[in-house]
């Protein structure tokens, strides 16, 4: 392996992402899910939510205009903009994974959809608590990690 340094992003579930980046009229938190909540601030760099964001990646004009025009109406439900917004946050965040070596995440949020599109899984372990759960990916030496708890 030599000097190889993996790539890699943390995925989080919707509603980690919705404490960064709400959508008008869909909610996925709880007053008590608010309190325990939180995404690790150490790996906000890695976190996808926020690559698909960054300046130069395909889809972030789009996606941060969006944010944007959210923000500014106060999260006024917008049912034809926002089922805009979901796909084109799919479509980014499907074009990012693909770019990394490693995916990190829950075992619950390894079955997102996001993530069986962008990669070809074909083999899953499940593991004990405090243990990895691996899922082998054929897609570009792909090694999804798993974590039973947070």
């Amino acid at each position: 392996m030599g000097q190889y340094k993996p790539n890699f992003v943390r995925v989080y579930g919707r509603s980690i992402e919705a404490l960064d980046f709400p959508i008008p009229g869909r909610t996925f938190l709880t007053k008590k899910s608010m309190k325990t909540l939180r995404a690790d601030s150490d790996l906000k760099t890695v976190a996808l939510h926020h690559l698909i964001r960054i300046k130069g990646r395909k889809y972030a004009e789009e996606i941060n205009a969006m944010d944007k025009r959210f923000k500014d109406t106060n999260y006024e439900p917008d049912p034809e903009r926002v089922k805009k917004y979901v796909h084109l946050i799919r479509e980014a965040s499907i074009d990012e994974i693909r770019k990394h070596d490693v995916i990190l995440c829950t075992t619950a949020v390894g079955s997102n959809p996001k993530i069986l599109e962008a990669c070809s899984i074909h083999q899953v372990r499940m593991a004990f608590f405090g243990e990895n759960n691996l899922i082998y990916s054929q897609y570009i030496n792909t090694i999804v990690i798993l974590r039973c708890g947070y």
